[in-house]
């Protein structure tokens, strides 16, 4: 699901905050990138200031469509190992947004 390269010079496409999808679920978000079905962006601390808020680009707005699938368990097959990755990475930018690294206690 990635985009075509951009020509040189050519700027980013900015998008909507409509365009992104949110999770606090760790689970669904490494689910979504090892099943690539959306592009990951960046982690974020939630407004409650103890949960990391998992962040994707969602152009087509299917993020709420992917939430429903994984929850009736109806979301593509991924390799184990995969998952366990992605889930160890998105633990460290939980915790690098949090301010905790693994050298901190």
């Amino acid at each position: 699901m990635s985009a075509a390269p951009k020509p040189p010079g050519t700027k980013p496409t900015l998008l909507t905050e409509a365009e992104y999808f949110e999770t606090i679920s760790p689970a669904l978000a490494a689910a979504i990138i090892v099943a690539d079905q959306l592009a990951y962006s960046h982690c974020k601390l939630h407004h409650n200031g103890k949960d990391a808020v998992f962040v994707f680009r969602d152009p087509l707005c299917i993020g709420e469509e992917l939430q429903r699938r994984y929850t009736a368990g109806v979301f593509p097959l991924v390799h184990a190992k995969m998952l366990a990755e992605a889930r160890g990475y998105l633990a460290d930018e939980s915790n690098r947004v949090k301010g905790r690294g693994h050298d901190k206690k």
